[in-house]
């Protein structure tokens, strides 16, 4: 989902009256002025407010320039990525503060990897990591281990290793399966860790 996507539609009483209340206060300006009450701070204020609802400044915009709403707000996407979880359906009721869907930004994603307990002295975590994705033509990509598991897993001895990468054009996609190519503490080995 790219960044500014409609995202889904609400309706909200307490919104609408907060969109009223902007109208009007642009209203009062209009027709009073500023000579009695400060109706820039106020607009300000109820401005802010519309925005913290998850209006864009658009939107509020258009309230002032048209000085009518509708009854249903139309939200939009914040920030590109996935669609991970939806909570809600069509007609659902939302609960204020409630979470209606979930969004994952892949602009840098997680590869991740098991390492036998026997080979984490062998690993130079400092050192740069190769990913190589087949999915892509075995393209060729540069990252830095970002965490070790400090738990090892009893029953299998393994350790989890985490590789960040950028992921600007996001091809890389979540599920892809990579080879993870780390190097060794001595010099110019390397080491291939295992499938992701």
């Amino acid at each position: 989902m790219p960044k500014g996507a409609k995202n889904y539609e609400l309706y909200s009483e307490e919104l609408n009256s907060a969109k009223q209340e902007y109208i009007l206060l642009m209203q009062q300006r209009k027709s009073v002025g500023n000579s009695v009450i400060n109706y820039n701070q106020l607009l300000s204020a109820a401005r802010h407010k519309l925005q913290l609802w998850g209006m864009t400044a658009a939107q509020v915009n258009a309230l002032s320039a048209n000085s009518k709403s509708a009854y249903i707000t139309t939200f939009y996407s914040p920030a590109g990525g996935y669609l991970t979880q939806l909570n809600s359906t069509e007609g659902a009721y939302v609960m204020e503060g409630g979470s209606i869907m979930r969004l994952a930004n892949t602009s840098t994603v997680w590869v991740e990897t098991q390492a036998y307990t026997s080979q984490l002295g062998g690993i130079n975590r400092n050192a740069t990591v190769t990913v190589q994705v087949p999915q892509l033509g075995n393209k060729k990509l540069e990252g830095k281990i970002e965490f070790a598991s400090p738990e090892i897993n009893q029953q299998t001895r393994i350790n989890l290793l985490r590789v960040s990468l950028p992921n600007p054009g996001n091809e890389l996609k979540p599920g892809m399966p990579a080879y993870i190519f780390i190097n060794r503490n001595t010099p110019g080995s390397r080491y291939k860790v295992g499938a992701v």
